[in-house]
């Protein structure tokens, strides 16, 4: 329902959808067929945005580690998900203010999490020139 609700709200906006997923399977599967990761890797104006029910540090780190532009939550209301997808389509990051947390968090040296940042020194700089902004 929340995938419906969500295409709808974005094909409204004028946005088309290249894949959704019912699930992690599924998403792997269209992962495998649109190929994200080479895509990006292959043009650096693609952009990419996570729409996830995870809101864990763990999982939000590994996908802007990864390469996500925009990372947000399906609880959150279209609007937010289009504005992500405005905004990284204009050259930009976007993170849902839940995810902001989670990484303003990191890059303050919080001891919420005693495990090793999965990013690399240059992506942390470049997260946080982000977050200043």
């Amino acid at each position: 329902m929340v995938r419906a609700g969500l295409r709808t709200s974005l094909h409204g906006a004028g946005i088309d959808i290249v894949a959704a997923a019912a699930d992690g399977l599924a998403g792997a599967d269209a992962i495998a067929q649109h190929q994200p990761d080479e895509l990006k890797a292959a043009d650096d104006s693609a952009r990419v945005v996570i729409l996830t029910m995870q809101e864990r540090e763990e999982e939000v780190l590994a996908a802007l580690g990864a390469g996500a532009d925009a990372h947000c939550v399906k609880s959150s209301h279209p609007d937010v998900v289009i504005d992500a997808i405005r905004t990284v389509a204009a050259g930009r990051a976007y993170f849902d203010p839940r995810i902001a947390s989670i990484v303003l968090r990191r890059l303050s040296g919080s001891p919420s999490s005693p495990r090793p940042s999965p990013l690399t020194v240059r992506e942390t700089e470049i997260l946080s020139l982000i977050a200043q902004v």
